[in-house]
């Protein structure tokens, strides 16, 4: 079996790109400017275990459980589908668990748009 090296045609490859090209640019202007919450970081914690959200952090909801959150000595108890946002240039954030049931926690990193 021969293998022959493929050309392509600049020209051929315009065209066939072209159609999806504004498809593509709408999805990369997302990039461009300060984006907001593009995709949730998902943790478990579970009662007696304590976990450190960093200071990218800007939002967090709680999934399933009680989530207790201490950030620079202010406390904040979420329970579940509440939400609470974090300050820009804030420390970080140390989150346990108050319930028996395991603790499902969604972080969303990144520069707030409001």
């Amino acid at each position: 079996m021969k293998h022959f090296p493929k050309t392509f045609q600049r020209v051929s490859i315009a065209r066939a790109v072209s159609k999806y090209s504004d498809t593509f640019n709408s999805f990369t202007a997302l990039f461009l400017g300060p984006t907001k919450f593009l995709i949730p970081r998902l943790f478990t914690i579970r009662q007696g275990e304590v976990f450190r959200l960093t200071s990218a952090d800007r939002e967090i909801q709680v999934l399933s459980g009680v989530a207790w959150i201490t950030v620079k000595g202010e406390d904040i108890i979420l329970t579940c589908a509440e939400k609470a946002s974090l300050k820009l240039n804030q420390d970080f954030a140390i989150v346990s668990a108050l319930s028996d049931v395991p603790l499902l926690l969604a972080a969303w990193s990144g520069e707030s748009v409001e």
